[in-house]
């Protein structure tokens, strides 16, 4: 029935335009929101929903509601930009996107033309000996736009919209559409998901309201090659989990004249690195499906002016992408990396210093140090016997509090909750502490037996595009699917800023709305190259033309299995 459904609604929609002829106006749109700049957590990103909006208002053609949802307690003031297409019966499609893309500093001397694709690409071109062959032969190409969000993603806002008005084109032709159509776009998912998170919200009204219910959402984020030479076209029916693991390191404080005499925190910090970031086998993976390696995205003590006291202790947080694994498994996992790092890095130190010795001819004491490795929740239970729960309790929220006050984001923050916690738990170095910083995203594998995710697969090998399972790079998506929030007893104990209910001091997700609404989601996105540098550049001919008319196929298709 569904294969019908397709191959009907091609004779019906003769008239609609075929994907060369879309890609013109996906072209045009997608220059056009790139020149709209909207780096997250600025005016422009404020100002960018307002203008979708009015862009939605081009295209309706008097069959979208449309609107904007603010995102509550926002201090840049953004919306949620929406538009709702009714059709037949209650099942509804998503196509969710983001509109905030990352800053423009990467550019350097190019920096003026970012947001010009035109412009962008004649000043590149008279420079190409500074990028590799593989840019420079993209710069030669009229199927390659360059510019700022060019891929990540206002390319994948240009096709959900070239998707919505084939769709009103379709109606007024006299095809009812077998269901609803909601187009979603939200802010702030380069930071924090903030846009997303209110979205929920906005969808569990909308669904008790409007009477309709939610079979699947549409993401379009690019895709990028996997190896040099890898143009293979891949959609996905679901999407990668995200932890963001703090590691606090404890040394032992000394004069930078007597070294051995402490612990640099420094140097077991470079230590934990060295075994964590990038490690390959430290990937998570299902199946044939390997997700990216763990990579550390901060590394650093806590000194803030020159001294010679050897640093005594430091932080970091790394990015650990999941597929398979739990808060619990990969608290775990680090717990133990952690501690064969310490381990190694006390007993080559102490080698160090026996040489040392014998080089000054004098006898070493010997090594009493013995390094400790400990989560986050068994070292609050420690602090609270030691100190007492009301006084750590006290002095962690006072230490929250302030910096708060003075700007400080949700890392840092964490940090020196764990610092704090530290001072109070009696506890000795060379030490090390896993804990998670906000913020995290759940994984979704798509269910196989659904008939959104069927559809999507369907659409997607009609038009020769691969099918796995799991988006590669964080995603919105992964807030719309319940499948994996009922195991998070790991993360919400060894989240110092985690709260059950919402609250400026600290960080939540809603979770009851996130299972209320628990939809199948995919990945049906545009194909790019270097997003978030200044070579960032979309495929002109496959994202404009070819995956419009996949999400299109597809969403026929999902709302007639539903029918």
């Amino acid at each position: 029935m569904a294969e019908s459904r397709v191959d009907s609604d091609r004779t019906i929609s003769a008239s609609a335009p075929s994907r060369d002829h879309a890609i013109p106006r996906a072209l045009e749109l997608t220059k056009r929101m790139v020149r709209w700049g909207s780096a997250s957590r600025t005016a422009e990103e404020y100002q960018f929903s307002s203008r979708l909006h009015a862009l939605l208002g081009e295209i309706d053609d008097g069959l979208l509601e449309r609107g904007l949802f603010p995102v509550p307690d926002d201090p840049w003031q953004r919306s949620v930009s929406w538009a709702f297409m009714r059709g037949e019966g209650t099942s509804t499609v998503i196509l969710m996107s983001h509109f905030d893309t990352v800053g423009t500093k990467d550019y350097g001397a190019l920096q003026q033309y970012a947001l010009d694709p035109d412009t962008l690409r004649t000043q590149m071109q008279a420079v190409a000996s500074q990028f590799d062959p593989g840019t420079q032969a993209h710069l030669a190409s009229d199927d390659w736009l360059f510019g700022r969000g060019a891929a990540d993603m206002k390319s994948g806002i240009a096709a959900h919209l070239v998707v919505l008005e084939r769709l009103c084109r379709r109606v007024r032709s006299g095809s009812p559409l077998p269901g609803n159509v909601l187009f979603l776009c939200t802010p702030d998912e380069e930071c924090e998901s903030a846009g997303i998170l209110a979205a929920v919200e906005l969808l569990a009204r909308m669904k008790q309201e409007r009477n309709i219910k939610f079979i699947g959402a549409i993401n379009n984020d690019y895709f990028a090659p996997r190896y040099e030479g890898d143009e293979s076209k891949r959609v996905y029916t679901g999407t990668v989990g995200k932890l963001l693991a703090g590691l606090y390191v404890r040394g032992v404080e000394t004069h930078a004249g007597e070294p051995y005499d402490g612990c640099d925190a420094d140097l077991l910090l470079a230590e934990i690195v060295q075994a964590v970031s990038m490690r390959a086998e430290l990937a998570d993976a299902d199946g044939d499906e390997v997700a990216p390696p763990p990579v550390m995205l901060k590394a650093t003590d806590f000194k803030e002016t020159y001294d010679v006291q050897v640093p005594f202790d430091a932080y970091g947080y790394v990015n650990f992408l999941t597929f398979t694994l739990s808060p619990e498994d990969v608290c775990d996992l680090l717990l133990a990396v952690v501690h064969d790092a310490l381990s190694h890095s006390v007993a080559r130190v102490h080698g160090e210093r026996i040489r040392w010795h014998e080089r000054a001819g004098i006898a070493a004491p010997p090594d009493s140090a013995v390094p400790v490795t400990l989560a986050y929740e068994d070292l609050l239970r420690t602090a609270r016997t030691c100190s007492g729960a009301e006084a750590v309790d006290h002095a962690l929220a006072v230490t929250n509090r302030s910096l708060q006050k003075n700007d400080a984001d949700a890392r840092l923050r964490s940090a020196h909750i764990v610092r704090r916690l530290w001072d109070l738990s009696g506890l000795t170095g060379p030490a090390a502490v896993v804990y998670y910083s906000p913020p995290f995203y759940p994984q979704v594998s798509g269910d196989t037996s659904s008939g959104f995710v069927a559809a999507v697969d369907q659409a997607a090998r009609a038009h020769g595009a691969n099918v796995l399972r799991r988006y590669p790079y964080m995603s919105d998506a992964s807030y719309l699917s319940a499948q994996p929030i009922d195991h998070l007893a790991a993360l919400k104990s060894n989240m110092p800023l985690w709260r059950d209910e919402p609250d400026v001091t600290g960080y939540s997700l809603p979770l009851e709305r996130i299972r209320e609404l628990n939809v199948d989601v995919a990945n049906i996105g545009v194909w790019g190259h270097g997003a978030h540098t200044r070579e960032e550049r979309v495929n002109i001919p496959y994202s404009c033309g070819e995956v419009p008319a996949i999400i299109y196929d597809a969403v026929l298709l999902a709302l007639d299995a539903d029918a």
